[in-house]
């Protein structure tokens, strides 16, 4: 008994699909208030509509109303733009060539590719793919659920991903690149400022053009850059290498785990043996306050703004050990001259007031014996001396000699003439 029937449906459908059908167009009609008006049309549903030429509308109030090759599929879908493609309910294409695919879906603009329920795709060739996804910028590309590519050229993909800015890229579930070029790649990972970069889950990257690698880096700074699990560099120009690092002060490095570059550039600071002020334009931090690091492995430097290696001190302490034994010889023999001299200045003053007690008898046809002596800071000293006065008292002679107590002698002689 059912098959007959069978038969008989399909009988009935064919008659009223011969009724609907114009041969000369070639178009099919199907349902209440449905309407094929396009060459080579299809209307199946109730107040479907195929206006274009080889359009297609299959669901209640399905539109295929593009010029050509369009087709709407699903109850009130939508396909307005030549050789678009609406599959969904309320699905609207409306872009030429646009594709919308998923309840509530949209792709408003030329070429554009939405997929997903209520995703939308309003840019020129852009594409969301992904329940919610938006792509509103010239091709733009979201994927992931309401994911958004709002900037021309911004690839936004995860979930609650967000390009906002011309050719910015978001990768990773609820990543943000809001600036121009910006990139975002982590769960996250937020890059919100002009070329900006933030790869890795929950990093930062604020700074215009600041990069941050890693779990949890932020770069903070204009032109900075933060490596490592954590790492901050928060100044212009800093950077942080290392898990847990910071630099703080601009134009300085902090090296390693944990390091951190706080001081950085100085200005007129007394610099250890060099007589005028110096400056610097930032620091190199390897390590922390009771956290230090050595720097192993340096080659002797060469120009004067190079670091030394112990042994060129070890070289230069030896070499200025050398100089002070030197120097404390030449010392030692300069105060050993001057022992001597002053002992010679002594005696000289002892000879000298030891001179100054001798008496000769001046009467004519005398020759006397003198002996005196002197003592003069410490020094002694004695002297003997003999005189003689001629008969006529014209002239007289002396001579004399005497002895210190550091042996130090000395002898003097004299001749006076009387001449009126």
């Amino acid at each position: 008994m059912r098959k007959p029937r069978t038969i008989f449906k399909m009988a009935a459908f064919s008659i009223v699909m011969f009724q609907f059908a114009d041969i000369g167009q070639a178009q099919t009609v199907f349902g209440p208030g449905a309407s094929a008006t396009g060459t080579q049309s299809t209307a199946i549903g109730e107040n479907a509509n195929a206006s274009g030429d080889g359009g297609t509308a299959l669901g209640y109030g399905s539109s295929a109303i593009g010029d050509w090759q369009t087709t709407a599929i699903g109850t009130n879908a939508s396909a307005v733009g030549d050789g678009s493609t609406a599959v969904g309910g309320t699905a609207n294409a409306g872009g030429r060539d646009s594709i919308a695919v998923g309840n509530n879906s949209s792709s408003a603009g030329i070429y554009g590719t939405a997929v997903g329920s209520s995703a939308s795709a309003g840019g020129t060739a852009s594409v969301a793919i992904g329940s919610g996804s938006s792509s509103v910028g010239y091709r733009g590309i979201s994927i992931g659920d309401n994911a958004n590519a709002a900037g021309g050229s911004a690839i936004a993909q995860g979930a609650f991903a967000s390009a906002s800015a011309d050719y910015s890229n978001a990768i990773g579930q609820a990543s943000q690149a809001t600036g121009v070029g910006a990139n975002a790649f982590g769960s996250g990972a937020q890059a919100t400022n002009v070329g900006a970069s933030a790869f890795g889950d929950g990093a930062q990257a604020s700074g215009s053009s600041a990069a941050a690698f890693g779990h949890y880096a932020g770069a903070a700074g204009d032109e900075s850059g933060a490596f490592g699990y954590n790492a901050k560099a928060n100044a212009v120009s800093s950077n942080a290498f290392g898990a847990n690092s910071t630099a703080n002060a601009a134009n300085s490095v902090a090296l390693g785990n944990a390091s951190s570059a706080d001081r950085g550039a100085q200005s007129n600071y007394k610099a250890a043996y060099l007589n005028t002020p110096q400056n610097s334009v930032g620091e190199v931090s390897v390590g922390s306050p009771g956290a230090e690091r050595q720097i192993t492995n340096v080659a002797p430097g060469s120009a004067g703004t190079d670091a030394v290696n112990v042994n060129q001190l070890n070289g230069a302490v030896a070499q200025f050990g050398g100089n002070i034994n030197s120097i404390q010889n030449d010392i030692i023999d300069l105060q050993n001259g001057v022992a001597d001299a002053k002992d010679l200045a002594k005696a000289a003053g002892a000879l000298g007031l030891a001179a100054g007690q001798l008496r000769y008898d001046d009467r004519p046809g005398k020759l006397s014996l003198g002996v005196g002596g002197g003592f003069f800071e410490g020094q002694g000293a004695a002297i003997v001396g003999m005189g003689y006065t001629s008969d006529d008292q014209f002239w007289r002679a002396n001579v004399s000699g005497g002895v210190a107590r550091n042996s130090n002698a000395g002898i003097g002689t004299g001749v006076t003439f009387t001449l009126n």
